[in-house]
């Protein structure tokens, strides 16, 4: 089985950073290199917010489809292997750790 390199990502450049060393890790190893977003699943937000239209979820999940496999196709020029992925969850944290459980092969950088 192959490892993987799991990088959370949330569309900053910020967490963007990161991707140059998950790079160079992946390729080290020999690894799989997965890109993670999580979005937030439909339904009622735990704050309050003014207004949050019908299409919400559809056009977060179409963003973060065309995000990753634009990350995606730029690193594997780099002759890596890429998969992208994306989860629905209110917590990051409690995503990527369920992630990480049910794929033991994960080396999450963050």
């Amino acid at each position: 089985m192959q490892s993987q390199v799991l990088v959370p990502l949330d569309g900053s450049t910020y967490a963007e950073a990161i991707l140059p060393h998950a790079l160079f890790f992946a390729q080290q190893t020999h690894s799989l290199l997965t890109l993670l977003r999580i979005i937030m699943p439909p339904g009622e937000p735990e704050y309050a917010v003014p207004y949050i239209p019908d299409d919400w979820y559809e056009g977060e999940v179409s963003w973060t489809k065309n995000y990753l496999t634009t990350l995606a196709t730029r690193l594997q020029t780099q002759g890596v292997r890429v998969q992208t992925r994306h989860l629905e969850a209110i917590s990051a944290g409690a995503a990527i750790n369920l992630y990480a459980e049910q794929h033991s092969d994960v080396q999450l950088i963050a």
